[in-house]
């Protein structure tokens, strides 16, 4: 007999991503926030993002984006601070009518975006960044250090799930006793660290023999990275 399969179709997700922290900041998290946008895109998956307002923006935010005020962080003005506005950010939610909301970060925003999906009773989920009991040390805080863990571990414990990109820091996650959370490999662009780039008379220069593996590590200047 001649079997017959149907593919099932499926409506493509709608995701609301939630960040404190956005472009044109050039940092890890925005990073992987674009990343994710994008590859949702390609997906042909929709998704809009809910980030703070910046100085040197432009008027006007993209399309599926809504961009809340915000103030510089007085210990670290890079950070940006965004002021609570949540019946903004909820009209804007409710107009794309998500099915899942990923908080990105644990600032003023997320708090908003954590809010929101716990209300309206949409699956919520997170991600662990930043090691800020951690970084409170570097920038004369260290004595918030129990506070701050505090405020981390309340944040995420009513999530489906805790995103975070490496084993270290779940089973720290683990033993406060965040017990969901899951590793998020961030992966690589395969089209732009493709190994036929590779230039031997580069290499050659830097004394690197050709079997052998060459490292390049790229971080921020700052205190919190030593």
């Amino acid at each position: 007999r001649r079997r017959l399969t149907r593919r099932r179709q499926y409506a493509p997700m709608r995701i609301a991503l939630v960040t404190d922290t956005y472009r044109p900041q050039v940092n890890g998290v925005t990073t992987i926030v674009r990343r994710v946008v994008d590859v949702l895109g390609r997906a042909r998956q929709h998704a809009v993002v809910v980030a703070p307002e910046y100085p040197e923006e432009q008027p006007g935010a993209e399309d599926g984006e809504l961009r809340v005020p915000s103030v510089a962080f007085p210990p670290y003005p890079a950070i940006r601070l965004s002021l609570p506005q949540p019946r903004r950010v909820a009209q804007f939610l409710d107009a794309f009518r998500p099915d899942l909301v990923h908080v990105m970060t644990e600032g003023p925003l997320g708090l908003v975006g954590r809010r929101y999906a716990l209300r309206r009773g949409i699956p919520l989920v997170t991600s662990f960044h930043t090691d800020f009991p951690q970084h409170s040390h570097y920038y004369g805080l260290g004595r918030l250090e129990p506070l701050i863990w505090r405020w981390l571990v309340w944040f995420h414990r009513p999530t489906r799930f805790v995103h975070t990109p490496g084993e270290a820091v779940r089973a720290e996650l683990a033993r406060r006793g965040l017990a969901h959370v899951r590793v998020w490999g961030h992966g690589a662009d395969t089209a732009m660290f493709d190994h036929r780039k590779r230039n031997t008379a580069f290499r050659r220069r830097l004394g690197v023999s050709d079997g052998a593996a060459l490292v390049l590590h790229v971080g921020r200047m700052a205190a919190e990275k030593n």
